[in-house]
């Protein structure tokens, strides 16, 4: 069974470099999308010793913002190139910060022994927490438009236009604000109203997620047969944490063939100094490793951490020992 690992990565190459090597095996491969604002080099350096590795490269990397339509894309990009290999197998999509913490050996035989099964974390909008909910109404029912990757101009149509961010202006950011194409775009986007492609049904998930590559070539079909899935989610809230996922459950294989949750496991029990939880994932330390350990020997369906770091060495040569 052929695992095809793939990679958004813009830091730590060194990082990267570990977790490849700590994958190899004879049937993983590594489809690696370096953000297009970093300098790919000290990634293709870090990994040139390295079998099975296939960077993107040209028009195929991606200027990636976070909570924007580029991050879509960069994993299509990705998808494209496992398939056009044509092998039968799974797609793995982490990041640059994601750790193996099952053997390269455990890994392989869990996906041999569950294929064709679909890792996704995912909830019907219906069925999601109502604070959940409500995110994911104003993600899909207004426009929400990422300027020069600082924040975001929201269009909710017929009723406002806002500015969402939580960086100070500059010039460039005003620049956008200020030219006429953005300000015609706005006025173009607010008398238009949302409106969710009738055969897909709407999905809150995370971006993250482990599927057969067939099911990747079904959803890069879907996109050039309905090119308005890529045109609604293009002004949609986290397109990265709804549209591929919606693609795939909406469709009937893909739901007949969902097992439910990610492969991944993610740390959000922390709080904040007010005692408040933190709302996104947040990076593992030594203070986690009793955490860590735990998933490693009594969570059998966990097969990576997130979010991990090179400077964290104890947390890194803990994980190791117990999965090499």
């Amino acid at each position: 069974m052929r695992v095809n690992y793939m990679f958004t990565v813009y830091n730590e190459p060194e990082l990267l470099a570990r977790t490849v090597s700590k994958l190899q095996h004879p049937q993983a491969y590594f489809y690696i999308h370096v953000d297009g604002k970093k300098d790919i080099e000290p990634f293709m350096k870090s990994l040139k010793r390295l079998p099975h590795v296939f960077f993107l490269t040209g028009d195929a990397r991606i200027n990636v913002e976070w909570g924007d339509i580029s991050m879509v894309q960069a994993e299509l990009n990705l998808m494209r190139a496992v398939v056009a290999d044509t092998k039968e197998g799974y797609c793995v999509l982490i990041s640059g910060q994601d750790y193996p913490i099952k053997s390269t050996a455990y890994i392989h035989d869990y996906f041999a022994a569950r294929y064709p099964a679909e890792f996704i974390h995912a909830e019907p909008l219906e069925e999601t927490e109502p604070v959940i909910r409500r995110i994911m109404n104003r993600h899909a029912r207004w426009h929400w438009i990422t300027v020069a990757g600082k924040f975001k101009i929201v269009v909710f149509p017929w009723r406002f236009v806002a500015c969402s961010g939580w960086r100070f202006f500059d010039m460039r950011c005003l620049k956008k604000l200020c030219s006429w194409k953005m300000i015609a775009n706005c006025c173009n986007l607010f008398f238009t109203r949302r409106k969710f492609p009738a055969d897909l049904h709407l999905y809150a998930s995370e971006t993250w997620f482990e599927i057969t590559t067939r099911t990747a070539e079904r959803v890069l079909r879907k996109i050039e047969e309905h090119p308005e899935y890529m045109a609604y989610y293009r002004t949609f809230g986290l397109p990265e944490e709804s549209m591929l996922q919606s693609i795939i459950l909406s469709d009937t294989e893909g739901k007949r063939d969902w097992a439910g949750d990610f492969l991944l496991y993610v740390n959000r029990n922390r709080s904040d100094e007010n005692g408040m939880p933190v709302p996104c994932d947040i990076d593992l330390t030594a203070a986690d490793i009793s955490d860590v350990e735990d998933k490693i020997k009594n969570a059998p369906d966990k097969l990576f951490a997130r979010k991990v770091s090179l400077n964290e060495v104890a947390l890194l040569e803990r994980i190791d020992s117990l999965t090499n």
